[in-house]
Formats: structure tokens, C-alpha cells, sequence
């Protein structure tokens, strides 16, 4: 009976027209990131999610998808884009067991497609706010002139299935508060947001809120309408009796990400017009204080909500991180504000602290930086060695060979300069930046949130040093393939000098004075003012890596009718000498091998002149330091 039994089982698998499959796959968690996973924010985040989600035991399969948004103006692509990651998963009836948005580009999007069955599918937030706005059906919605409505993902997508996240809010309502309780007196504002879909929704939310405040008139610097420029020069007309309300700031209205110190040159135009920020922007440098939310990597928080619901079948709380009031010691001091009006819980920045505390980042980089000098000078000692001992012997060759070998050393020789100076620049930075962050993310060290800020700051620091060596190079091999296009606009140039040279003054030792002069008050002409600011910072950037203590002068030049306008950076460091007036411009030359830098600055800011239809040169008449002087030809506006 057993053998019929088996012998029935297998007549029945072999009768044609039969199809007996079990389907063994199981629908996946899709992972969905607004920007390129690379992202040091975006890849912290998946990283941890990762990392908890692995360790949970979940043998649910997770899959990553990016939208890759990069900005508002390509919004009304972004529909078709995310309908086109996630169709293939809705395929025959089917739907993932959960979709995570990480960003709001993704959310925003997500909750914008009115389909049945995103509504059912379970939902995991993170990486964005509570507040959201829909972007527009048609496609045709004029983006700088759009004004939508303020939504709130806690209370208007009820009928969408949000089973758990970590989302953040901007509480606007505190900040109103906090400005009439610090200054009752003020009823006009400033309100500053960016040409991103952040900066948006960061609009609709304070116009929403401003309703419960008709108090308040407010003056809005939209970056979809205004440049980082434009904004400068309403900034420096502002009057002390407003308050500025800092909301976001990277993209101005011509697409481009502005640098990280332009918010420096912002404080400075409005030094005496107090400021709050209503998330990080300028905190720390130009908003006095406010009520921000306290960011953090949530990676874990958003895999915890994903794993109960898979292991329960049960929601899990929406989580909003927590928010709290800052105040800069020093801004609050500037404006005389009482402690007593400052509240119970606050956190104060920028306080003065002890010896040791202020010095002790200085400390280890010296220390770094001399044992790093100690392993290249071994490194440079082995291969001097090394070098002439095949001198020696490719020497002792025939005649024939002597051309060959002139030229091979002429080669290695430019080869080790190049490896020398980039592996001091890039490992140095990148050694502090890996070696924070594992001290980050090592287990069983307690610090203090002070001390992650300082590591924190740490390693931005450093990579932007990385940014600014990558981008040197990136300039240098488009000019070389002639792919470099000047925008060439017309600009107010002592303006922009100016403001070149006060960008510039961030991180200035206190022993050495840096000023502008200029013959004339205004000059209108056509240039590139993004590559005339990089002259200008490539130019005072050499002059403090050489100059302990003295002086820095930029001086503008120009008569009414002259063809050229001549601007020259003057200041009292160790100097050029004469017979290196000319070297010092060609690439990876440097006159002190121990000064941070590539050796490229010059080469990039004399390409730059060049390109502009102008000059630059060393004036080998000044002794008393350096002095740069280029000229550039006046084009009318």
C-alpha cells in the first residue's frame, strides 16, 4: 500500500496538463531614498537601519530604490518617476509588505499619487518633517509663483495606512512666542526659505501659522525669486526694528547650491538685526537662538517601527524626535537680552570655556600632523635612497639610454610631487574623518552631546577640506578639456569684492588685520562673479597659509574711462622670491612643502584671469611680503 501510495503521487506530477507549483517568494520591504544613497546623511541613516533591521533576525527581503531628486524644478517629474520604482512590486495583484520614504521628496511624492492602493500598502516615515504639501496634478504649475497648502502628516492622511516612523517638527508657533516675549516692541519679520522643495513646504507651514498671529507683518525672501545676492543686498537694507526668521538656505533661484559660509556673509550684512533659525541654518554664527528640532540619525528608530510591525501585524507609533529652545551666548550678550526671559530648558552655544576645552582640537591635530610628518619623512627617506641607487645604475648605462632616462626621471619626478601632495592632503583630512567617525559608532564610549557637536564639527570640517582638494582638481581637468564656460552677468564689482574678501575673514587669526579698499564706490561691468569670488578666495587663502601676523589688504583700482579695472592682494608673510615669481602659477608648485595646500590655486585662479581676458602677476617690487595683482578688462553693462 505505501509503494501504490508513492506510485500515485508521481503519476499524478507527470500527468500532462497538470501544473502544481508553490510559489515560495515573499513580497519584499522596499526602501525608498529621495537622494543617491551615497550621501553621508542618507548612507548614515541606511547604514544603521540596516544594521538593526539584520540584527532583529527579519527574514523579510528589504530592497533599496532612489528617486535621485536633485531639485524643485524637476518636481514635476517626480510622480511618473516614483509610479515607475514601485509598479514592477504592485505587478499581479501583488504589494510590498511595507514601503519606507526616506525624505521628503519621496513622501511628498508618495502622498501626491491619489492611488487606491498606496493608501493600503503599510507606510514607514522618515527623514523629513510633519509638515508636507501635494504637489501639483497638472504638471504646469508655475513653481516660483506656487503657494500651496500646509498639510500635517499626523492629522491629515488618516485614510493612508502610516504603521510607524520618525519624523520631526518645526514648531513655529514657539518661535512667534519666543520673538514676542524677547522682543514685544517688533511687528515686522523676515522670513528666508530656498528654492527647495524644504524650503516650500517650510513656507506654506509659517504662513499657515502666521494666521494665528496677525500681529506681524512679514516680508518674504524667497530663493525660488531671489539669489544669494539678491537676498545679501535686502539683508544690508533691513533695519534693526525687524526680526529675521531663518528657515532654509542652500538653492537660490538659479539652481545653485550655495557654500556654506554664505550665510556669513548674510549675518554680517544684518550684524544688528537680531535672528532666530526655525531648524539648523545659521546656528551657531547668525541666528541668536530659536526653538529647532534636536536631528539625529533615526536609522535605528525607523528599522524598530518596520520590525514590530512585520513581527505584530500592529502599528507603531509615529515618533516625533524631540525639539528644544538654543541661544548663542554670544548673540544674546550683543543684544542685551535678560537670562530671565530665556526660559527654564534652553541650550547655550558659543560659551566660553577653559583653556584645554577651546585648544584641545589644536592639540591632537599637531599631534596627528607630526606623526604623520615623522611617517613621510621615513617614507621620502626610503625612496630618496631607493631613487638614487637606480640613478646610479641607469647611469652607468650606454649613451642611448641617457635621453630615456632624463626624461623618465623628469616623469617620476612630477609623479612624486603629484602623489606627495595629494596623499599629505587627502589623507590627512580623510584620516580624521574615518577616525571620528569609528569613534562615533564605537560601542562602550559615553560622550557628552557637546562632545559629539565638536567631533561632529570635526569631520565636516574635514571634508570640506577633501571637497575643496576634489574640486581643484574637477576645475583644472575641465579647463584642460576646454568644457569650462564663464556666466559671464552683470555685477556691481566692488560689491562682490568686497564680499569675496569678508567670506574670506571667517577663521582669521587674531593676529592679522584683513581690509578692503577701493577708488571708486561702484563699478557695473560684465564678469563670472562665482569664479571671480574663487580668485578671490584662492588669492587671501594663500595669503593667510603665509602670514602669521600683520596684515592682509585688498585694494580695488580703476579710473573712470580706463579700459582695465586692476585689484591686488598685499599682505606681510614670508614673501615669493623673485626667481620664483613666475614657478609658483605652474600646478602642484609650492614654496614651502610643510603649507597645507596642493600647489594648484594659483594654476587654477590664473586660468580663471586668463579665460576672463585679463592678467596675473607677481609684483616682485614689494618686499615686504606678497603682493598679487591681476587685471581685468571693463565690459559695460
Amino acid at each position: 500500500m505505501k509503494n501504490l501510495k508513492y506510485f500515485c503521487i508521481l503519476l499524478i506530477l507527470l500527468l500532462p496538463g497538470i501544473n502544481l507549483s508553490i510559489r515560495a517568494e515573499v513580497e519584499p520591504v522596499v526602501v525608498v531614498s529621495s537622494y543617491n544613497p551615497d550621501v553621508a546623511n542618507v548612507s548614515a541613516i541606511i547604514e544603521a537601519f540596516n544594521h538593526t533591521y539584520n540584527e532583529s533576525g527579519c527574514k523579510t527581503p528589504v530592497v533599496l530604490e532612489n528617486m535621485n531628486c536633485l531639485n524643485l524644478t524637476e518636481s514635476p517629474k517626480w510622480k511618473a518617476r516614483l509610479w515607475g520604482l514601485l509598479e514592477k512590486y504592485y505587478a499581479n495583484g501583488h504589494q510590498p509588505a511595507a514601503i519606507v520614504l526616506l525624505g521628503a521628496e519621496a513622501s511628498t511624492t508618495f502622498f501626491s499619487i491619489k492611488r487606491e492602493e498606496f493608501k493600503k500598502t503599510p507606510v514607514i516615515l522618515g527623514l523629513r518633517s510633519n509638515s508636507i504639501i501635494e504637489l501639483p496634478e497638472d504638471g504646469e504649475t508655475e513653481l516660483s509663483t506656487w503657494d500651496p497648502e500646509a498639510k500635517y502628516l499626523t492629522r491629515d492622511y488618516k485614510d493612508y495606512n502610516i504603521v510607524g516612523g520618525c519624523i520631526y517638527r518645526y514648531n513655529i508657533g514657539k518661535n512667534f512666542e519666543l520673538i514676542d516675549r524677547l522682543f514685544p516692541k517688533s511687528d515686522s519679520l523676515i522670513f528666508i526659505s530656498d528654492n527647495t522643495l524644504g524650503g516650500v513646504t517650510m513656507l506654506a507651514h509659517f504662513k499657515d501659522v502666521h494666521r494665528s498671529y496677525p500681529k506681524y507683518h512679514i516680508d518674504y525672501l524667497d530663493g525660488r525669486t531671489h539669489t544669494l545676492f539678491e537676498v545679501n543686498d535686502s539683508l544690508s537694507q533691513v533695519s534693526s526694528n525687524h526680526v529675521i526668521v531663518i528657515g532654509t538656505w542652500r538653492i537660490d533661484s538659479f539652481d545653485n547650491f550655495t557654500m556654506s559660509n554664505s550665510t556669513y556673509t548674510l549675518a554680517q550684512n544684518a550684524a544688528d538685526v537680531p535672528a532666530i533659525t526655525l531648524s539648523s541654518v545659521g546656528k551657531g554664527h547668525w541666528a541668536f537662538g530659536g526653538y529647532t528640532p534636536h536631528y539625529s540619525n533615526s536609522g535605528s528608530r525607523i528599522a524598530n517601527s518596520l520590525i514590530k510591525f512585520l513581527q505584530t501585524g500592529r502599528p507603531d507609533t509615529l515618533t516625533m524626535l524631540p525639539s528644544g529652545y538654543f541661544f548663542d551666548y554670544n548673540k544674546v550678550k550683543k543684544l542685551q537680552i535678560e537670562p530671565d526671559k530665556l526660559g527654564e530648558e534652553y541650550e547655550m552655544l558659543n560659551e566660553p570655556v577653559g583653556f584645554i576645552q577651546r585648544h584641545w582640537i589644536g592639540i591632537t591635530v599637531v599631534a596627528s600632523a607630526f606623526a604623520f610628518l615623522s611617517l613621510a619623512l621615513f617614507f621620502s627617506l626610503y625612496y630618496i635612497s631607493r631613487n638614487r641607487k637606480l640613478t646610479k645604475e641607469l647611469a652607468s648605462q650606454s649613451k642611448e639610454l641617457i635621453v630615456a632616462l632624463k626624461r623618465a626621471e623628469e616623469a617620476n619626478l612630477m609623479k612624486s610631487q603629484f602623489i606627495a601632495n595629494m596623499s599629505h592632503e587627502i589623507r590627512t583630512p580623510l584620516n580624521a574623518v574615518v577616525g571620528f567617525s569609528q569613534l562615533l559608532t564605537m560601542d562602550g564610549i559615553e560622550m557628552t552631546e557637546e562632545e559629539k557637536r565638536d567631533i561632529t564639527s570635526r569631520i565636516i570640517l574635514n571634508t570640506d577640506l577633501l571637497l575643496k582638494l576634489i574640486n581643484d582638481i574637477l576645475d583644472l581637468s575641465r579647463m584642460d578639456a576646454g568644457r569650462t564656460k564663464m556666466n559671464i552677468q552683470d555685477v556691481e564689482f566692488v560689491s562682490l569684492i568686497q564680499m569675496a574678501t569678508d567670506s574670506s575673514k571667517v577663521n582669521l587669526s587674531k593676529e592679522i588685520e584683513m581690509t578692503y579698499e577701493s577708488t571708486v564706490k561702484k563699478l557695473n561691468m560684465k564678469t563670472d562673479p562665482e569664479r571671480m569670488t574663487q580668485v578671490i578666495s584662492n588669492l587671501l587663502s594663500n595669503a593667510k597659509k603665509c602670514t602669521e601676523k600683520g596684515s592682509i589688504k585688498v585694494n580695488l583700482s580703476y579710473k573712470p574711462g580706463d579700459a582695465m579695472v586692476t585689484v591686488s592682494v598685499t599682505d606681510t608673510g614670508c614673501g615669493i622670491p623673485s626667481d620664483k615669481a613666475e614657478k609658483i602659477f605652474r600646478r602642484f608648485e609650492k614654496l614651502d612643502e610643510f603649507k597645507q595646500g596642493t600647489g594648484l590655486g594659483l594654476s587654477i585662479t590664473r586660468a580663471i584671469i586668463e579665460q576672463l581676458g585679463g592678467q596675473i602677476y607677481v609684483d616682485t617690487s614689494y618686499k615686504n611680503g606678497a603682493r598679487f595683482v591681476f587685471n581685468l578688462p571693463v565690459i559695460n553693462c
